[in-house]
């Protein structure tokens, strides 16, 4: 009898190669579960370590496909029963063989269903706190994956088994992997630079995205919390004169912070406001918000065009289908994004849909904002006190 055990990172795998190499009269004597080896082998998922036998000379090598009640070819090319192995012998091989498939089949499905997140169940208890963590809040596989993985080679043996090492290396990790802006931080005091052509103004923040998604509330709270703080003037301007109610709504916020406020109609209309407000810093634009029908009309490349040192924002839901936000990204058909302000965090109740967007956009993000307070539900981006948040503390 031929004996041998099989490694494989699956029992299909370690089956396949049973057969081939001894034939399918292989019977599986024994199959165990092996813990990965190594640093590395934490992120590659269980092996399986299978023993199997096949009654034939140690030297003998059966054909594949071979059945052991078939008949075999003599010298003289007759063919002859093999009478080698008794009845009950085969009898109790066969019942071997679908025990042994059965045991394939529920091994199989449990190795596919442990590997769905790459693998995480058999990492240390932290690690896997960790992607469970990860997995709760909606992060897309790929980027956990990746995050967990990065933390393994950052860390000892021993700080991956300490969780408050973990989760400040997994906040580490997030605001490495996602990038911020911030487009009024850097504005001075509104100078005579400008375009070839000499116009001059103050630095325009066009708002842009689709409908519902909270520009005008996000115009406000910007407004609202530049007023107060007092270092940067501020005018707001709406170019929304498609929704109804949108000039009285940001008028009245407008009304409320002293700032000024007017209402453009064209390009041209949206030049004539820059130019009247020269002598302030910042200039806020609130634009009508569109749909998959009604993208291509919104003449938002004119409105870029039509002022000097334009910063565009797309404004996105984390309430949203990633797919639909995405949409919406490719629909601006060309105009420069400097940033996303990511909205309606507090409706979501997880920080998944705020790292998925910034992780599939590949844009930076300026602005988070959790609520309809104004201006308090507005806070520059910070991926790490959002991820150390979402992990069970704040800075």
């Amino acid at each position: 009898m031929k004996i041998k055990k099989y490694y494989a990172p699956s029992p299909g795998e370690a089956l396949k190669e049973i057969r081939a190499q001894l034939g399918e009269d292989a019977v599986i004597l024994h199959s165990k579960r092996v813990a990965p080896k190594g640093l590395l082998g934490l992120l590659k998922g269980p092996g399986y370590e299978i023993t199997a036998a096949v009654d034939a000379p140690d030297d003998a090598v059966p054909a594949k496909g071979r059945n052991a009640l078939g008949p075999v070819q003599g010298a003289a090319g007759a063919y002859w029963p093999d009478t080698s192995l008794q009845t009950a012998e085969l009898d109790d091989m066969k019942v071997s063989i679908r025990q042994m498939q059965e045991t394939i089949s529920r091994l199989d499905t449990s190795h596919r269903k442990n590997g769905k997140h790459g693998g995480h169940n058999e990492l240390p208890p932290q690690l896997l706190r960790l992607g469970n963590l990860f997995a709760s809040q909606g992060i897309e596989e790929q980027l956990s994956q990746d995050i967990i993985k990065q933390i393994t080679f950052e860390l000892s043996r021993e700080a991956v088994q300490d969780w408050e090492i973990v989760r400040e290396a997994a906040a580490r990790q997030v605001e490495r992997r996602f990038a911020t802006v911030d487009p009024i931080g850097s504005v001075g005091p509104a100078d005579p630079v400008g375009s070839n052509d000499g116009r001059v103004g103050p630095t325009v923040i066009l708002v842009v995205g689709p409908t519902g998604v909270g520009k005008t509330t996000t115009i406000a709270k910007l407004g609202a919390m530049l007023s107060i703080e007092g270092h940067t003037s501020v005018s707001i301007v709406t170019t929304d004169t498609i929704r109804v109610g949108a000039i009285p709504q940001l008028g009245a916020y407008a009304d409320i912070f002293g700032i000024p406020f007017e209402v453009a109609y064209s390009p041209a209309d949206l030049a004539r406001c820059a130019g009247m407000q020269a002598g302030r810093h910042v200039m806020l634009v609130d634009t009508p918000g569109w749909s998959a029908r009604t993208a291509n009309t919104l003449r938002l490349p004119e409105l870029v065009g039509a002022v000097d040192r334009c910063i565009v924002l797309l404004t996105l839901s984390s309430t949203e289908k990633i797919e639909v936000s995405l949409r919406a990204l490719r629909e601006l058909n060309g105009v420069p994004v400097y940033g996303l302000v990511i909205t309606k965090l507090d409706e979501t109740g997880d920080c998944g849909s705020v790292l998925n967007l910034a992780y599939r956009s590949g844009l930076p993000t300026a602005y988070i904002t959790s609520g309809q307070n104004v201006p308090d539900d507005i806070e520059l981006a910070n991926y790490r006190a959002l991820a150390l948040r979402f992990l069970g503390t704040s800075v």
